[in-house]
């Protein structure tokens, strides 16, 4: 029998980072649970463990240490990495006169940053299996609302960057 394949999904305690993982879980992959809340994290990984193999590592990806420890811990635990999920992400509903410099500051951090220091960290082991990373982010980038221009940063910058990944 082959051996299963290990994903980690940040931001997956809770919302579609959950459904992935869950999804995940379902087509026989091991996955780790990426998430910078604990209480949800915990949860999620008790409440999908039924489902298959799963464990929780409490990460801030906007913060390199953890980024690291989060991708040697499912690396060791797992064996190994065949994909990365750049799901965590964060916006505040403000207009752009409202936002200030340090909430600027802090999505650019979670939303880019973070999204850099996974795919860095998780990219050899991703190379030793012919893993996958897979960035997701808001159609903002395409439309237009009102307080949502921060919104567009993650998924406009990924669009570019993403392509930039792969060479």
């Amino acid at each position: 029998m082959a051996e299963m394949k290990a994903a980690i999904v940040t931001g997956g305690g809770q919302g579609i980072g959950k459904a992935i993982s869950k999804r995940l879980l379902e087509n026989r992959f091991k996955v780790c649970i990426a998430e910078i809340d604990p209480d949800a994290g915990r949860e999620t990984a008790a409440e999908l463990s039924d489902i298959g193999e799963i464990i929780f590592v409490e990460t801030d990806v906007s913060n390199e240490m953890t980024v690291s420890y989060m991708t040697n811990e499912t690396a060791l635990r797992f064996g190994r990495i065949d994909a990365l999920v750049n799901n965590a992400g964060i916006f505040q509903t403000s207009t752009l006169s409202d936002l200030t410099l340090d909430a600027w500051n802090q999505i650019i951090s979670v939303n880019l940053t973070g999204t850099f220091l996974c795919s860095k960290y998780a990219a050899p082991f991703l190379s030793a299996h012919h893993g996958i990373i897979i960035n997701i982010s808001s159609t903002r980038a395409l439309m237009s609302e009102p307080q949502t221009s921060q919104k567009k940063t993650k998924p406009s910058t990924l669009l570019v960057e993403s392509a930039h990944l792969m060479m």
